[in-house]
């Protein structure tokens, strides 16, 4: 998250790129599996130059490693739509609709709505579902806290860059922000006649 986040944490730090340590796995799980290469699709939106790159850079980064491959599979909006929500793909370009906390939680709760990777973790689930419970915003807080650090820690999101919502309004519209990522408020906006 970006230092000027309220759940920014500067002992959540990525790992450092490790190409020899990644070798080591991908050779183990491939002796474990019959020797043969792994073979690993990534599902991205069609028709954007700009994810293509991403999806290009991801691909060079991960077959940096002998004997792992990444497919790229760009999908239209439907078939995108239809593997995000299913949770068939191997990899998969999403985001949380920003860092708001409660998206957290959707996402990365082993019975979140929004978890279609069955992404499970008992240190993550302890922590989210302590700021659903607790009324000490200090307590809260800290379990967001051990929540991102067990993310960062097990590499189960990335988070890439702040998002940024921009709302074209009529001149005369006042009071509309933007709530969290792509929401507004509709209860605070006013007409000025």
């Amino acid at each position: 998250m970006p230092e000027r986040h309220p759940l920014f944490d500067e002992a959540a730090k990525w790992p450092e790129k490790d190409v020899d340590g990644a070798q080591q796995l991908v050779d183990r799980y491939r002796a474990r599996h019959g020797g043969e290469k792994v073979v690993l699709s990534y599902i991205t939106t069609a028709g954007s130059p700009i994810l293509t790159r991403v999806a290009e850079v991801l691909q060079a980064q991960l077959q940096q490693a002998d004997g792992l491959e990444l497919v790229i599979e760009p999908r239209d909006g439907a078939g995108y739509a239809s593997a995000l929500v299913s949770g068939d793909y191997d990899l998969i370009l999403s985001s949380l609709g920003t860092a708001h906390p409660e998206n957290l939680y959707r996402i990365f709760h082993t019975k979140g709505s929004g978890n279609p990777a069955k992404y499970s973790n008992p240190t993550v689930d302890r922590a989210l579902e302590l700021t659903h419970t607790s009324s000490d915003p200090a307590v809260v807080d800290e379990a967001y806290r051990t929540a991102i650090r067990e993310l960062v820690a097990t590499t189960a999101y990335r988070y890439w860059r702040p998002s940024r919502t921009s709302l074209l309004l009529r001149p005369e519209v006042y009071g509309v922000e933007p709530a969290y990522q792509y929401w507004m408020r509709p209860e605070s906006a006013w007409i000025q006649e």
